[in-house]
């Protein structure tokens, strides 16, 4: 009947109708998948529940909620249907909203060690079954040998690099790899714990981490803390490659010894870094 969308769902209005019922059903497709743990909660929260195979989005996951028509007389909009059809064409505008602010909310309460959801586990071990979600890797004809890491390689930047951090991330993933590029996942880091989520992926799971070295990078919050937990991680290898610098702008990272071997953005266009970068994770294989 209808559609809408915003920036993270598409939304469809459908007509059921059969033996003792009838209403409205609204189907919400999140636009990346995986979905976050705490987002999943959230739909439970908001009386969503999953459809694992939609006829609305080409049989493809989605979450929904039935509208029951209530009939007030005999014309079919002496009804409930005015009420409901104002209701979803409210949801591009305020659906996402509600979500981010029901979100922050239980990120308020996990503060004080209180829910307001019914959470699977804590927010360490939730970090961890999330990564596990989200590696899905292409199928292959050829065997592959199990992997220790969730991702071949975690991508470290910089708001001003996120154009070369972009096109390094999908072409190693165009590739046949595993990359953790927060665009790749919006959906998973809505309503995340960041600093815990961020110390697991750059310290734990991860190959390598590559890391576009510029000023801001040097001197912005969140790339400090991701640095640091790749930095911890490589004095765990005990001299082993676990950071792959990239020089987009000259900087010296504090704890980074001048010693470690990087590529300058100036010397080598994004595609030979990359093809450099595919020959050593062939390599592993």
């Amino acid at each position: 009947m209808k559609t809408g969308e915003d920036a993270a769902f598409k939304f469809v209005m459908t007509w059921m109708e059969g033996g003792s019922y009838k209403g409205w059903t609204f189907h919400y497709r999140p636009k990346h998948y995986p979905v976050s743990i705490e987002l999943e909660a959230a739909f439970g929260i908001l009386g969503l529940a999953r459809l694992g195979d939609c006829p609305q989005f080409d049989f493809e996951p989605c979450y929904w909620t039935f509208h029951e028509f209530v009939s007030r007389g005999d014309s079919p909009w002496d009804s409930n249907a005015e009420w409901v059809h104002g209701y979803f064409g409210a949801h591009a505008k305020h659906f996402s909203t509600g979500l981010e602010q029901l979100l922050a909310a239980q990120a308020t309460a996990e503060q004080i060690n209180r829910s307001i959801f019914r959470m699977p586990a804590s927010p360490e071990q939730r970090a961890v079954q999330e990564i596990e979600r989200a590696v899905v890797r292409p199928a292959s004809t050829t065997s592959v040998p199990a992997r220790k890491y969730k991702f071949d390689i975690a991508m470290s930047f910089a708001g001003p690099q996120r154009e070369v951090a972009e096109d390094i991330a999908s072409r190693v993933k165009d590739a046949g790899f595993s990359v953790f590029y927060d665009y790749f996942y919006p959906e998973m880091l809505w309503g995340k714990n960041l600093v815990e989520f961020f110390d697991d992926i750059y310290r734990k799971q991860a190959r390598y981490c590559v890391m576009l070295v510029s000023p801001e990078y040097r001197d912005r919050m969140w790339t400090q803390h991701e640095r640091r937990s790749a930095q911890a991680r490589a004095l765990e290898e005990r001299g082993g490659e676990y950071i792959l610098p990239v020089m987009v702008e000259q900087a010296e990272l504090p704890g980074m010894p001048p010693t470690v071997g990087y590529l300058a953005l100036a010397q080598y266009p994004v595609d030979q870094i990359t093809e450099v970068l595919l020959k050593k994770l062939k390599s592993k294989q």
